[in-house]
């Protein structure tokens, strides 16, 4: 009977001793639940970031699946293919004139000009050929509204078209300073075409490949004439793209890495609870526990840390999900607006509770093997138990402090702690250096995180007039302009040991090429020698090395002798000149003349329309203006988002290493 009673009531030792040791007991709870809340929080931003990612990606590519090109208006069954979410026609027409300004003209479906994010801000879209929707710069330039008449021309020929809706702004055509018109399928057809894009958009991506084999043999079409978005399929993790595939991959290595280190965090807490208990255990080795009891009384340790760790980490974790989301919104209203903060993510919390639950049957196999070869000897001297006690000659010592000394010989006591701890160390420091290099990476290809990207740009297309000095002084006095920066751009020659080459010299400010330092791979920026005229700067498809002398020869006649000091990765201007440089102004002066700015390019510090309006003021008409901003927000959400990610990740470690 009192066997039977010690089987059954051994085990509420375990709660008695942490009743007694709350303060021990608190900190390894705490311990455990913190690995548990930062990896339900990785987990479940990673599971709401995707979301995010996928539908900012629907607003800049378009929210469709395959597109079939130069279908013909004929075929109108394609959406009762099995399979088919939603289907429609988007025709681009060739350039037409809106009051002598370029304008770009749209033709399709309602539902299909939708899913690319064109927002109907007024009216409605046209759905006959008469029809057409303007955009608000349209609206804006002209003073139209809805119900006016709008003259296009379009191949020679005139239609006069009555507007019925005002949809925002592309911000593909904003950054080529061209109007945007959207017409009816049946406007494209008055205006001539015959055929178009038709976009697809299928019930379930898994059916993509069964979709687009029932295409090919039912209207007999040739494969190549059907191309898939690779864009939001690799988003989605569908696409077949190599470097959606190679960027997944490293995802899926990180994640790894984080779920290794949460478990090694929680390992090493349960293991250095048993060990601090070493003396209860021999204590109970003292009056009959055998191996199995006490395997028992480790596994009910877990089992209790884990069910009071569960609770308090996922919790934690979905608080800091919400307070995530919440900065989210504030940091970016525009593409966050719609998003639900107070939201759970199940995968997040699965995750959670799979690896606490993991990390606890772990931690438990290695205590279990120390706790059942613990001596009784150990219940009356915890430090009386040692394996190898190894007789050594007296040796000479050395001075070294007492503290540090017994610091030493108790890390060096439980070796398997301390091993864990080294593991833990060096795998948060390996995470800190690999989330750097996301961040680099996020960086470099992101639009408006570089300061040489403008907010606009004014030159004259055809290349024919340039801008003055006053024009450039006066966008400088606005308040709200950051900055405004010109470059002269003009046609000469250079020689080299004889051979003469055609060449594009570009004029460059100081705080131009400091720009452009991380682009040079060869060569070293010199900006004094630079500005001087001793050096410039070439690009490397132009077989010229660090070191060259070579001769620039004017359009006057003038020429210059000077060294290539660097060579450029990327040279930021097109050209089919065999050499492309770029030089201080003083220099271009000496080679070229006196000549005025070919471009400006304008940064704002504030991004409202006052700025804008009294700028285009300033500006001749002969000279076009080419706004970025759109598309830079556009590419700031995407970037806030990854970033805010990972500066969670770097904290989560950071505060492991600590």
């Amino acid at each position: 009977m009192k066997e039977d009673k010690w089987k059954n009531n051994y085990l509420e030792i375990i709660y008695k001793y942490y009743r007694m040791h709350k303060k021990k007991t608190t900190i390894t709870v705490a311990c455990i639940a913190a690995a548990i809340c930062m990896i339900t929080t990785v987990f479940s931003l990673a599971d709401i970031g995707i979301d995010v990612e996928i539908q900012a990606v629907k607003n800049i590519y378009g929210n469709y699946h395959m597109k079939v090109e130069n279908l013909s208006f004929e075929i109108t069954d394609i959406e009762k293919i099995e399979g088919i979410s939603h289907a429609g026609w988007l025709v681009e027409l060739p350039t037409g004139e809106l009051k002598e300004k370029e304008c770009r003209i749209l033709c399709g479906d309602a539902d299909i000009i939708q899913q690319f994010d064109v927002r109907l801000l007024e009216g409605q879209y046209a759905k006959t050929g008469e029809e057409v929707v303007i955009d608000k710069k349209v609206k804006k330039d002209y003073a139209l509204k809805v119900g006016d008449v709008l003259p296009v021309r379009l191949e020679g020929k005139t239609y006069n078209l009555d507007i019925v809706g005002v949809c925002d702004t592309f911000s593909s055509l904003t950054a080529r300073d061209v109007y945007g018109l959207l017409l009816s399928v049946e406007g494209g057809r008055i205006l001539g075409n015959s055929c178009g894009d038709y976009y697809i958009t299928c019930q379930n991506v898994e059916e993509i490949d069964e979709v687009k084999c029932k295409l090919i043999e039912e209207y007999h079409l040739e494969e190549n004439r059907i191309q898939l978005n690779e864009i939001l399929l690799a988003v989605m993790g569908k696409g077949k793209s190599v470097l959606a595939a190679n960027l997944y991959l490293i995802a899926g290595i990180l994640f790894c890495l984080v779920f290794l280190v949460s478990i090694l965090m929680i390992t090493n807490c349960l293991n250095i609870s048993v060990h601090e208990k070493k003396q209860l255990y021999g204590l109970l080795r003292c009056i009959g526990a055998d191996s199995k009891q006490l395997r028992r009384c480790v596994q009910k340790e877990g089992k209790i840390l884990w069910c009071h760790s569960i609770p308090a980490g996922i919790g934690s974790g979905v608080v800091l999900t919400w307070c995530c989301l919440l900065l989210l919104r504030l940091l970016n209203k525009d593409m966050f607006e719609n998003i639900f903060v107070f939201q759970v993510s199940i995968a997040g919390i699965v995750i959670g509770i799979f690896t606490g639950l993991a990390a606890v049957m772990i931690a438990t196999v290695s205590p279990v093997r120390y706790v059942c070869s613990i001596p009784p000897l150990t219940a009356i001297n915890e430090e009386t138990y040692q394996k190898d006690i190894k007789c050594r000659k007296k040796r000479r010592t050395i001075k070294i402090p007492v503290e540090l000394l017994i610091s030493l010989r108790q890390t060096g006591s439980n070796r398997k702690s301390l091993g864990l701890m080294i593991a833990s160390f060096a795998m948060n420091i390996v995470l800190i250096f690999a989330f750097s290099v996301m961040i680099n990476f996020i960086y470099e290809g992101s639009y408006f995180t570089k300061p040489y990207n403008p907010d606009a740009s004014i030159y004259n297309k055809e290349g024919k007039y340039y801008i003055h000095d006053e024009v450039k002084w006066k966008i400088e006095e606005i308040s709200g302009v950051e900055s405004v920066v010109g470059r002269k751009v003009n046609n000469a020659e250079l020689e080299k040991n004889g051979n003469v080459f055609s060449t594009l010299l570009v004029s460059y400010d100081k705080q131009q090429f400091e720009w452009i330092e991380s682009k040079i791979i060869s060569g070293k920026l010199n900006i004094g020698r630079l500005l001087e005229g001793e050096e410039i700067l070439v690009d490397e498809e132009s077989g010229l090395e660090v070191g060259d002398e070579v001769l620039i020869k004017g359009n006057g006649g003038n020429t210059i002798a000077c060294v290539v000091g660097g060579v450029l990765r990327n040279f930021p201007y097109d050209s089919a000149d065999s050499v492309r440089c770029l030089l201080a102004e003083a220099l271009f002066q000496q080679v070229v003349g006196n000549m005025d700015y070919s471009i400006l390019d304008i940064r704002f510090s504030k991004g409202n329309e006052e700025v804008w309006e009294l700028m285009t003021k300033i500006i001749p008409e002969k000279f076009s203006i080419f706004d970025y901003r759109q598309k830079k927000r556009k590419q700031k959400p995407i970037f806030n988002n990854g970033s805010l990610c990972i500066w969670i990740l770097w904290n989560y470690h950071s505060g492991n290493y600590l």
